[in-house]
This record gives structure tokens, sequence and C-alpha cells, in this order.
């Protein structure tokens, strides 16, 4: 077993993995106690570096192993992570249970129940996995655990947090429970070193390294046998496409198993066996948009183009124009109009791009200003190249946050508008911009487009799938479909932004009215690039995401039109980097700039 510790955040406690991962190596070698003291001190020196983790991995690779590949992990060591893990997802669960989220209880279960079952064996994934698939029959098959299951669980979670970081169970703001350590009598190896680090370190090393010589070939043998049978079970799912996932499963259009889906990576098809011509496609996507328009509060009929100019200031190769036009409710939207240098002059057409912000208190000046956040300036990037460029505030941002709120605090909106939706609102308010954009004399009405990131992102072809206008969108990290989602509720009521308050509904009733790719397929055939990454912190379910992308691009191809739909999917995080920025702005002008 590990002693993880005190360590103060889930970041800091990979630092026992990476640690754990230079046993086999150093074992091999036959390490002596100068190398334990070593890596122990360097353990202690890398503690709080801020990118703790990088620099260990790095120190690990070159220092210990000798070789840039990953070292081979432990079974034994990270099974007792796993476990521990499992004991925290038993304990929020109980939490849940006990607030009556009865759904996101069971939720929260199956979903690691299911990242349980795809971990090599091991006794500490065994014991988590046990755990969790009792509680969670007892869920599903009385649909609420009493009091007395509440009791038992909460006992047996105990167990698992004994060793636990307090910073993972309880967080920075609460104060942790002490837990009495087991008697452990040291290893003779440990017994004879004289240092003032804890003996529990080199505990660990001994017993992982005994462990790893003496189960070797029988954990082998049991992962060995695991991938063989998964390789026959996916070669038989292959040969009979009759186990294959097809949308029956998932219900119906308007009224999908919410829980089928997230369990599922692969989501509900577009076309399916019965859509095999352009004509039949437009019939559904008018079927979804129906359904989408309903579900969002509906799109009110907007009011005409009217805008005022604040202020005025120039940039080396643009004009910042400030202004704020009207919208739908007596609503006022503050906006920056880039311009490039000379346009109203030159008697040319231009085209034009609707810059949508990601979350922040900054709004439009983080993508185009002079001052905006890195990897965020794609307003700012895009007017140099020739676009005449609108970058609206969003409700609840910039110079549109409530009074007396913090920003992407929606609540006032819902207090005025209880029927509607913050979706609906953006999109009418991006429908005004656009509005705007038209009723310049320099920019060609044919050839505007939509690009933002995150929250701008999946703005972007929601706009796309009600306004026709739109020639082109790009989204980056704002893909996030109701299908493998690890956080569901992101699209439901919360305590700081609301984006469809009727899916909180929808969640106790286990339904799904649509999914997200059905959404971005509206864009189609209009060029649409997705941009998206394996280690997104907000929506990290990439393996979905490439599934619903996959999908897109045979819907592209119904159209023929496999050239106007780009996917690209990195290793990275959530962000915008360059590289990407600079294949988007391509992107856009091969159809903005013909």
């Amino acid at each position: 077993k590990i002693p993880v510790g005190n360590l103060a955040s889930d970041e800091k406690r990979i630092l026992i993995l990476k640690l754990e991962m230079t046993i086999p190596p150093i074992a091999k070698r036959k390490s002596s106690d100068a190398d334990l003291l070593e890596i122990e001190a360097t353990f202690e020196s890398h503690r709080s570096h801020p990118k703790v983790s990088h620099k260990w991995n790095r120190v690990v690779k070159t220092r210990f192993t000798n070789r840039r590949d990953e070292p081979k992990s432990s079974p034994d060591a990270t099974g007792f992570i796993s476990a521990q893990l499992a004991g925290k997802t038993l304990c929020e669960a109980v939490a849940d249970a006990e607030s009556g989220r009865i759904f996101e209880a069971k939720t929260r279960l199956k979903t690691k129940i299911r990242h349980l079952e795809k971990e090599p064996p091991s006794n500490g994934r065994s014991d988590g996995l046990k755990l969790l698939t009792e509680f969670y029959g007892i869920l599903k098959a009385k649909g609420k655990w009493t009091a007395r299951d509440q009791k038992r669980a909460r006992y047996r979670c105990h167990y698992y947090r004994k060793m636990s970081s307090k910073e993972l169970w309880l967080g920075p703001r609460n104060q942790a429970p002490t837990f009495s350590r087991p008697n452990r009598k040291p290893s003779a190896r440990a017994s004879k070193i004289k240092t003032t680090v804890p003996p529990n370190f080199f505990c660990l090393l001994s017993e992982l390294q005994v462990q790893s010589r003496s189960n070797q070939k029988q954990m082998m043998t049991h992962y060995v046998s695991r991938k063989i049978f998964s390789f026959l079970l996916l070669t038989l799912f292959s040969a009979f496409p009759l186990f294959a996932t097809s949308e029956s499963s998932f219900g119906t259009l308007g009224n999908y198993n919410l829980s089928t889906l997230l369990e599922s990576n692969i989501p509900p098809p577009l076309l399916g066996d019965e859509i095999d011509s352009v004509e039949k496609w437009e019939a559904k996507a008018a079927e979804i948009r129906e359904i989408w328009v309903d579900y969002i509060g509906g799109i009110p009929e907007r009011v005409p183009v009217e805008f005022e100019i604040l202020e005025t200031s120039s940039e080396k190769d643009h004009d910042r124009i400030k202004l704020v036009f009207q919208t739908v409710h007596d609503d006022q939207i503050p906006a920056y109009l880039l311009l490039p240098k000379g346009i109203e002059d030159s008697g040319q057409k231009y085209p034009a791009i609707l810059a949508l912000h990601p979350t922040n208190a900054e709004g439009k000046d983080s993508i185009a200003t002079p001052w905006s956040r890195p990897n965020r300036q794609y307003a700012f990037e895009l007017v140099s190249r020739g676009y005449v460029v609108l970058a609206p505030d969003a409700m609840t941002s910039g110079d549109r946050i409530f009074e007396n709120e913090r920003h992407f605090r929606s609540a006032p909106f819902y207090e005025k508008h209880p029927e509607w939706s913050t979706v609906a609102k953006n999109i009418v308010d991006h429908m005004q911009a656009v509005d705007l954009l038209e009723s310049l004399p320099y920019v060609d009405s044919n050839r505007i487009g939509t690009i933002g990131h995150s929250f701008g992102g999946y703005n972007a072809y929601f706009l796309t799938s009600i306004d026709p206008r739109i020639a082109v969108a790009v989204s980056s990290c704002g893909f996030n479909p109701f299908t493998g989602s690890s956080n569901p509720q992101h699209w439901g009521i919360r305590n700081w932004y609301t984006h469809l308050p009727r899916f909180s509904e929808d969640m106790e009733n286990n339904r799904a009215p649509f999914d997200f790719h059905e959404i971005a397929a509206l864009t189609a055939p209009r060029p649409f690039l997705n941009y998206s990454t394996q280690q997104d912190h907000i929506f990290p379910d990439w393996r979905p995401i490439a599934e619903s992308m996959a999908d897109l691009h045979k819907l592209y191809s119904l159209f023929d039109a496999n050239d106007r739909f780009r996917s690209i999917l990195t290793s990275g995080g959530h962000d915008f980097p360059p590289d990407i920025r600079e294949i988007a702005y391509d992107f856009l002008d091969q159809w903005l700039k013909k």
C-alpha cells in the first residue's frame, strides 16, 4: 500500500504515481540505499514546484530510467490509487443520494465503474470495482438507498480514506479529519537508513520491489488474458453488425435515453440506414431544428439595426471602434468593430467575422485588443488579415455583467425570463450582430463567418444551426456531446451560469431531446472546422467527441463536400494555440476570400 500522506492537490498527488514508475527499472539494476535517498531528495525538492508533474516526469525519465519513453507502471501501486478514488466516488454518490440527486449518484457510480473496468487488473482495482458495483446494484434495483444502505456506504468508503490526501477528499476550505495510520513494521532496508525523512517511503519501495518480482508472471498472464478476450469480443462485434449501436438503442430523436447516451462513446447516427439522400437528411434536419428551437425557448423577432459609436482608437493596421447596438427586449450590446486601415475609402466589399469570446470577465477585450489574453487574440489577429471583425460582449461578461453580480452569473436573466434560456438569448444577440455587419456598406453579406473558443466555440455552431447567413464556422474546444459525457450537468441548472434549465428536469427523467452533434450538423453543408483536445479539463471526453466528428464527416460526404469539413484532435489542453489558430485562419481564408 502507498502512504500518500497529506499532499495538497490531485496534481501533486500524481507525484506518487511518477515516483512509483521508477521502481521497476531501479529494481532491475539492484538499487542501493543511495539511489533511494536520491529519489526521495528529488521528490522533496520538487513538491512545491508550480509545474511539478512535468518537472518530475523529466527528472524521472532522464536520471533514473535513462530513456525517454514512459516507464512501465506497477499494477499493484496504481491499483491502490484506483481503490482510493473508488472510495472517493462512493462518498460523493452518498452525498448526492442524501440530497435527493439519485440520478446523479447512479451516473457517478456507473461512470467510475466503466473507468475501472478498463484499467489493468490489480487487487486495488478489483476491490474498488466490487465496492462500487455492490452499491450501484442496490441503487439500480431499489431506486434509492435506505438509511442503513447510506450508513454502510459511508462506513465502507471510510476505509479507503485512511491514507488519502486531505485535499482530494475535502477541498482546501474544509477542515480535514485525522485518521490513524495502521501499525507497520519497517522493512529491513528502511530500518538501516539513518535519515530525517519518514521511513514510509522506503517501506513503499521495498514492498513494491518484492511485489513486482513475485507477482509479475501472474499479473501478466491475467492482463494478457483480458487483452485476448477483448480482441475476440471486438472481432465478434465487427463480424455481426446486429450488435452494433443503432439509433433505436438510444430511443428516438426528441426522447433519447440519457443513461444510454452517457454509457456510450458512439452517438446516435446522423444518417442511419434510412437516410441515403440529401433530401431525406434535410427532412431530418428540419425536425432537429424544430426540436432545438422549441427546447431553447424560441427565437423572438429581431429589432431593426440601430447602433451608437462611443469611441475610436487607432492601431498600427486597423481602427478599433467601440459601439453599442440594439437587441431584443430593450437590451443593448457593447462591441468592438475592428476595421482595416483605409477600408471606408476603398470602395470594396470585405469579408467579415463575428468573433465570440470564451468564459471570462473581460469579454470582448480578451480577444479584440492588444492586451488580449494569451492564445485568445483571434479577433485582433483576423483584422490584420483583412477582415472586418465584430466582437460583442456576451450577456454576463465584459460591459454586460449584471449589477452587483460577478461575471457569468445568469440568475438575474432567469428572474426576468423564466421560460427562456441563455442559449437562445445568445443566438438572437449574435443574429442581431450579423444584421449590423450586413448593414455596413463595406461588408460583403455573402462572406460572413464566425469563430469562437470554449463558450464562444459552441455559441459559434449554435448560431450557424439557426442563422443560414453564416457562411463558415470555426469552433475551438467548444464541442461537448451528451454521449459519453462525464459532466452532463454542465448544460443544466447551475449556481452560476445556466445554459438550458429544462435539461435538469430531463436528467431527473433520464431523457435527452437531442445530442449536440445533431445541432452542429445543422451547419452542413457550409464549411465547419472543429478543434478538440485530449487533455481538455472542461470537456475531457474526447472519445465521444471524435466519434461525433466521424459521424459529421459521413454527413458532409453525403453532400459530396468533404473539403468543407475539418476536425482536428490533438493531445493539448483547453487552449487555442498559435499553430491551430493559423490553421483556422487559413480555413476561413479558403472559404471567405475566394
